[in-house]
């Protein structure tokens, strides 16, 4: 009994002889594919990725007390300052801020390595810096720019080449939060991340610091000046929490966040992924080479009609 084949058989036999009769075309397509690929891959500078994992130090504020006064502050006629919400929050706010970033590149003299640099050289350990935007010998930057755009990065291109290396995410059920940076240099990379977490939370240290002093100064002009006893009892309160605030900032170098793993050298490359991009190559090469042959084949049987 013979056998009927279908369409879509038909249309697969058909489709598999073509592409074997332009094999040529396909692999050689193929070849050149990878052949670049290989070339890039080989001049991409390794890249490695420093990374930290850190726990949040701070809750909520407690509000019950200022709730409480603020109840009594109105009938008397006085306005209380709100109570501050997470600050483990606001901190990884402020961690990714256009402003905390372009203050840490300026106070740690990162613009040069940041937006210039190239590459590194293992023997030597110096990173490799791009000759068209920064004169090393002559410490001045020689980047070209049109119109009144002047050739030092400005704020906003060091903010962006900055977040480019910097990832920052919490953990929605453990609330640990993973900080990581990725540059040329792995001691380069792990030197920026220690110093990124030392610097947010010095600042937000210095944040709650100067809001206690504040607040603690507030109450005490109100104490001064109201007569209801209430509000004095819970004005008085108040000056003592926020003098045990202000306590424990101070005996605290790490207000935000509590370093859980701290960062180290890291060995291994993170980018680029040399052997993905090559498996990428061979599937893209035989896809774009089939689609020559198939292309072609076309072509030819439109014009023998």
């Amino acid at each position: 009994m013979a056998t009927v084949q279908t369409a879509d058989e038909v249309d697969i036999v058909e489709l598999f002889n073509t592409l074997r009769r332009g094999w040529l075309l396909l692999f050689g397509i193929a070849a050149f594919v990878i052949a670049a690929a290989v070339a890039v891959v080989l001049i991409l500078p390794n890249q490695y990725k420093a990374a930290a994992v850190l726990s949040p130090a701070m809750g909520n504020t407690p509000q019950g007390a200022l709730a409480q006064l603020g109840g009594l502050a109105s009938l008397a006629g006085i306005s209380i300052p709100a109570a501050t919400g997470d600050e483990s929050q606001v901190a990884l706010e402020v961690i990714q801020s256009w402003g905390f970033i372009d203050g840490f590149i300026r106070a740690n003299d990162l613009a040069v390595p940041i937006f210039a640099a190239k590459g590194w050289d293992e023997k030597t350990g110096e990173l490799r810096i791009d000759d068209s935007l920064y004169d090393v010998s002559k410490h001045k930057w020689i980047r070209e720019t049109s119109g009144d755009k002047p050739a030092a990065p400005t704020s906003w291109e060091l903010y962006k080449a900055f977040s480019e290396r910097l990832s920052v995410s919490q953990d929605a059920n453990t609330g640990l939060v993973n900080i990581e940076f990725e540059f040329y240099s792995p001691e380069f990379a792990r030197d920026v991340l220690q110093k990124y977490v030392a610097a947010l939370n010095h600042q937000m240290r210095a944040r709650k610091l100067e809001e206690t002093g504040r607040n603690i100064n507030y109450l005490n002009d109100q104490i001064s000046k109201t007569s209801v006893a209430e509000l004095k009892t819970a004005f008085y309160k108040l000056v003592e929490e926020e003098t045990k605030n202000r306590m424990l900032a101070e005996a605290r170098p790490e207000y935000s966040f509590i370093t859980v793993s701290a960062p180290m050298i890291p060995e291994q490359v993170s980018s680029p992924r040399r052997v993905l991009i090559l498996i990428l190559a061979v599937f893209l090469g035989g896809f774009i080479g089939s689609l020559a042959v198939l292309g072609r084949s076309a072509l030819q049987r439109r014009t023998a009609r």
